[in-house]
């Protein structure tokens, strides 16, 4: 009987090095944060792939204080903009390949060129409160099929902010 324990406990442990080992992903990740400026945070949770951004102020377009924000970008899904971000810089989401939802709040004005382009969104909602629409802003959205635009006033929107997108493409 001692010598069936034995082996059972061995058995266990050695199960149990195995899966620690070989399945570090079960392992929980922590929620991740940066800061662009001192009036916006950033949140990214790994367990739902969702980015919030939370504050008053503009997201600023891509550039070397943007270095660990941009590292999370590829593991992205759903992007959760707060009330308060009044702008979303240049680039700021560009080739979140995975990105498939969007929350816009209704603080929002402007949307700089490329700020989604190549995202995976299906639809999208503009805000009442948004003025600009940059160039390429959802630009190589291959998914997206519905924007919806929630405002009475018209929008400048460049030419180019939805190119290549089955709304262009007559594929809609």
């Amino acid at each position: 009987m001692m010598k069936v324990l034995r082996k059972a406990c061995c058995v266990l442990m050695t199960l149990v090095t195995l899966l620690v080992t070989i399945c570090p992903a079960m392992a929980v990740e922590k929620t991740m944060q940066g800061h662009f400026g001192s009036d916006l945070i950033w949140l990214f949770t790994p367990g739902n792939s969702t980015m919030t951004v939370k504050g008053k102020g503009e997201i600023p377009a891509r550039g070397s204080d943007t270095k660990e924000f941009e590292a999370v970008l590829p593991r992205v899904r759903i992007v959760v903009i707060g009330e308060g971000v009044t702008a979303i810089g240049s680039a700021a989401f560009e080739g979140c390949a995975a990105l498939e939802k969007i929350v816009l709040p209704q603080s929002l004005v402007r949307i700089g060129a490329d700020a989604f382009a190549g995202a995976a969104v299906t639809e999208i909602t503009i805000p009442e409160n948004v003025t600009y629409i940059g160039g390429c802003a959802f630009a190589r959205c291959g998914n997206l099929r519905a924007v919806t635009y929630a405002g009475r006033h018209p929008v400048e929107a460049a030419s180019s902010a939805f190119a290549e997108t089955p709304l262009l493409c007559g594929n809609a």
